[in-house]
């Protein structure tokens, strides 16, 4: 591990790796819970985003509602800002615990 706030972190559960996940979790409970946190929320942005955009089409075209389309592009505008941070915020967390896969962009 390259990082360990709370000093020698000790032997890991490497039996499986289930048991290695919460070993993990339990050395650094702060920084896991805010990643998992902050990937559900990245996440529900993005699952939220086609019905946030259906709702626009359908509130502000179809029915010709200019005050309706503002509101629901406002909306989709909002999820389009909470996509990158979480994501972002939730991939560092994981590089700092050392929970991360080999493909993540950890420096």
């Amino acid at each position: 591990m390259r990082f360990s706030p709370a000093g020698d972190p000790g032997t890991p559960d490497a039996r499986s790796a289930t048991r290695y996940l919460v070993w993990l979790a339990g050395r650094h409970p702060v920084i896991f819970g805010a990643g998992l946190a902050l990937g559900v929320l990245w996440m529900l942005a993005q699952a939220l985003v086609p019905a946030v955009l259906g709702r626009a089409v359908e509130a502000g075209l179809a029915q010709r509602d200019p005050d309706a389309l503002v509101r629901w592009s406002l909306a989709l505008l909002g999820l389009a800002w909470c996509r990158p941070s979480p994501g972002s915020c939730a991939t560092a967390a994981r590089c700092t615990t050392g929970s991360a896969p080999p493909t993540a962009p950890c420096r």
